[in-house]
């Protein structure tokens, strides 16, 4: 098998169905979110070994990952430290730097519905209204849902996957 066919053999039977599996679920759930994460990670990889070919000079996969955030998906390494995060009990500051430090950044959660003043609406009695349960990732710069991560940096490796020229 080539690079070219595992890239689309790993599209087609892990990371579409995968990534489905978290949208499509009745109720946010954590696991299929950060599996969604991994795998999604993972293709970049898998983009990686099938265009080494056009790269040149031959690129470093943390230069491509790098390149491939600033050029078409920014939130990708906001994505990959969640898939870290799995995999460490803390991440590196120095490798990863200081946006998210393990796993604990990873919640399912009810997020308080705010007015358009941004205080949290409450009910007659008092208690914040909340929305439906989501998984978020919460960042220094405040929380963010996961659905939205994957969404964007799936959607992006897909059309460079599907774009006739090499990603670089």
């Amino acid at each position: 098998m080539t690079n070219e066919e595992r890239l689309d053999y790993f599209l087609a039977e892990v990371a579409r169905g995968t990534v489905k599996e978290f949208l499509e679920a009745p109720e946010a759930s954590l696991r299929l979110g950060v599996l969604a994460a991994i795998v999604v990670n993972q293709l970049v990889e898998f983009i990686y070994e099938a265009q080494a070919g056009s790269l040149h000079p031959k690129e470093s996969m943390d230069n491509f990952r790098r390149r491939l955030a600033k050029d078409h998906c920014p939130d990708l390494p906001l994505l990959r430290k969640v898939a870290e995060a799995t995999k460490h009990p803390r991440l590196d500051r120095e490798r990863h730097g200081s946006e998210i430090f393990g796993i604990e950044a990873v919640r399912s959660q009810h997020p308080q519905i705010c007015g358009r003043d941004g205080n949290p609406i409450t009910s007659r009695g008092g208690e914040p209204l909340e929305g439906r349960l989501a998984v978020s990732v919460t960042t220094q710069s405040g929380a963010r849902p996961l659905t939205a991560i994957v969404t964007d940096c799936f959607a992006a490796l897909e059309r460079l996957i599907a774009s006739p020229k090499p990603v670089l």
